[in-house]
């Protein structure tokens, strides 16, 4: 178990953070969204879910979350518990065991574990998602899933999904998944790792190294419609290698800023095609995508203009001048991020999950132009969507 803490003075607020990271298919990410619907679904021992609210507001408005989020092949189940601080407490009153005996309830002892699931709600849960899904198909994020897993079928799989499944898929994260927990709190004498070392369930602690899925061909087409003007044109940028270091998310943060610029410059200034064009880096699956709206007559220029943008970025056409100024600035955004307090709810877990090491300023700083430009000539162009308007 890996424990972490943040000492927080007069913060009003404490936060409790349990997270389990295990390997996962593709296949079973239908099984997890049914999931992440009934992990507060009540418990063995505190069965309805308004004691729960009780209890809960009995600790000054305490407030209990739980998630499921999937990167690479990497799936990380959250708790979170959040309280008031004991210094803001009237009397001196502690809260901290109830607080934590909740938490550890909704884990070890979830009514996931039972057969006491209501069937009608488990299938409403289903058909809420397949509705999303359907809502969602015309997404970028859709799209690359479905190119990057050609053998996964959602709604298939997802009807399939059977209470055993999700039960299954509990215990395996809860007992082989990688744990990290994570506190908040003003209390410097906390003994909370030794106490949760023997309270939460055994883990054999498994390791398995992080990837990303790879997009298997180049320069595909695809265009679809909407009813939604004005349409859109997005590129989706991806290396051949699902392997992924501190160094390459630096790598891939400067290589998008550079895009950006170029695409607000060419798309927007010179050729004033589109209002907000832009580019950014996706690390669920190491991809770097340039968009634009615009109307649909410029549907062709601006996909010429788009290619031309990467063929110069990749290609080595970035004058060393641009390279360095991203450089420094990307280093200088690391220092004011390690400057900022913690944020109280949200403790990001994905260096975690993919068990990498960011960057320090100091080596971002020592990132050289010949290395840049040897990391972005492996982008290639995968994707290209259009998203057409009435």
């Amino acid at each position: 178990m890996k424990y972490q803490q943040y000492l927080s003075e007069g913060i009003a607020n404490e936060v409790l953070k349990i997270s389990y990271i295990s390997s996962f298919e593709k296949k079973k990410w239908p099984v997890l969204q049914v999931m992440s619907h009934l992990l507060l679904d009540g418990t063995i021992l505190t069965e309805k879910k308004s004691t729960f609210k009780k209890r809960l507001l009995k600790n000054y408005n305490a407030t209990l979350s739980a998630s499921v989020t999937a990167l690479g092949n990497k799936v990380c189940l959250t708790f979170l518990i959040e309280n008031l601080n004991e210094e803001y407490i009237p009397n001196n009153e502690s809260v901290k065991e109830e607080v934590r005996e909740i938490l550890l309830e909704v884990i070890n002892n979830t009514k996931l574990l039972t057969k006491d699931v209501s069937k009608i709600k488990f299938n409403g849960i289903k058909e809420d998602l397949l509705n999303a899904k359907e809502i969602e198909k015309n997404s970028l994020t859709t799209l690359i899933e479905e190119i990057s897993f050609s053998d996964y079928d959602y709604s298939k799989i997802l009807e399939e999904v059977t209470i055993d499944d999700v039960r299954d898929m509990y215990m395996k994260i809860i007992t082989t998944g990688r744990i990290v927990v994570q506190e908040i709190t003003s209390d410097k004498e906390s003994n909370l790792k030794d106490l949760l070392l023997k309270e939460l369930y055994p883990s054999s602690e498994e390791k398995t190294d992080f990837y990303i899925p790879l997009i298997k061909h180049n320069n595909v087409y695809i265009e679809k419609k909407s009813h939604i003007d004005p349409t859109r044109v997005d590129f989706v940028l991806q290396r051949d290698n699902n392997k992924i270091t501190g160094r390459d998310i630096t790598l891939m943060q400067i290589l998008a800023n550079i895009f950006n610029s170029y695409m607000f410059e060419i798309i927007r200034e010179e050729n004033n095609i589109s209002y907000n064009p832009a580019a950014y880096h996706n690390i669920s699956n190491n991809t770097i995508i340039l968009t634009a709206n615009m109307p649909k007559e410029y549907k062709e220029i601006t996909i010429s203009l788009m290619k031309e943008i990467v063929n110069e970025i990749v290609n080595g056409g970035v004058d060393d001048e641009i390279i360095m100024q991203a450089i420094t600035e990307e280093s200088l955004d690391a220092n004011l991020e390690n400057a900022e307090v913690c944020n109280m709810v949200d403790i990001n877990l994905e260096d975690e999950i993919m068990e990498i090491e960011e960057l320090t300023p100091k080596e971002i700083e020592n990132i050289t132009v010949e290395e840049f430009r040897e990391y972005a000539k492996d982008f290639k162009i995968k994707v290209v969507y259009y998203l057409g308007g009435k």
